[in-house]
């Protein structure tokens, strides 16, 4: 199952884990407070939703630098606390 990840929001940061192992390989701090994510079809893009209502799209590939590799697979993990 090499390159699956699973994403998890916290209040403010997205962590990375490896599939396989459940082992996290990145973490991303965020400035805003976030609610939910989606993952793009093609696994490359992340759109979180903030607290204030706005949103923020972001690559995959900024957060995981040197880990990714081809092909991935996402696995869709929503915060508990989203609306």
């Amino acid at each position: 199952m090499d390159g699956n990840y699973l994403l998890s929001v916290e209040q403010m940061a997205i962590r990375v884990y490896a599939a396989e192992t459940g082992l996290q390989i990145a973490h991303r701090p965020c400035a805003q407070q976030i609610h939910c994510l989606a993952v793009a079809d093609d696994g490359r893009r992340i759109l979180l939703g903030n607290a204030d209502g706005s949103v923020m799209l972001i690559n995959l590939d900024d957060i995981l630098g040197d880990q990714r590799s081809p092909p991935c697979k996402i696995y869709r993990v929503f915060s508990p606390n989203a609306a």
